[in-house]
């Protein structure tokens, strides 16, 4: 068995998609500034893919607080949990520019900078 098909490494989340569901989870404005960036978004981890449709679908207009985007993921099965360990994963020193109490600027470029490393949905396959 090699190290790639261990368990642990196959399921565990990528940093790149635990930063930037973190980075949606800290900063709920993303949803609605960036939609269609979001939409685009590629995760390969199941559990991350999971928590991004959650958000996709969550009303972004209505949402001012990532207290209230939690609140709102509660009525996805399992979304409330991954957004919980996806916070565990990632501590706000790690996300250079995206810490909670980050600037607008500082949070769209470091969006930027990490939806540039994913793989973009597509009609009829990935990009």
């Amino acid at each position: 068995m090699s190290v790639v098909d261990h368990p642990v490494w196959r399921d565990r989340m990528p940093t790149r998609e635990a930063l930037m569901l973190s980075a949606l989870l800290d900063h709920p404005w993303l949803l609605s500034e960036c939609r269609e960036k979001v939409e685009s978004l590629r995760f390969t981890h199941p559990d991350a893919a999971g928590l991004c449709f959650a958000m996709e679908r969550a009303p972004a207009d209505t949402i001012e607080s990532p207290e209230s985007l939690l609140d709102r993921l509660k009525g996805y099965k399992g979304a409330h949990r991954i957004a919980t360990q996806v916070r565990a994963i990632v501590t706000p020193a790690a996300i250079w520019g995206g810490s909670p109490t980050s600037s607008r600027a500082d949070v769209r470029t470091t969006f930027a900078q990490l939806a540039s490393g994913f793989q973009v949905r597509v009609r009829g396959g990935v990009r």
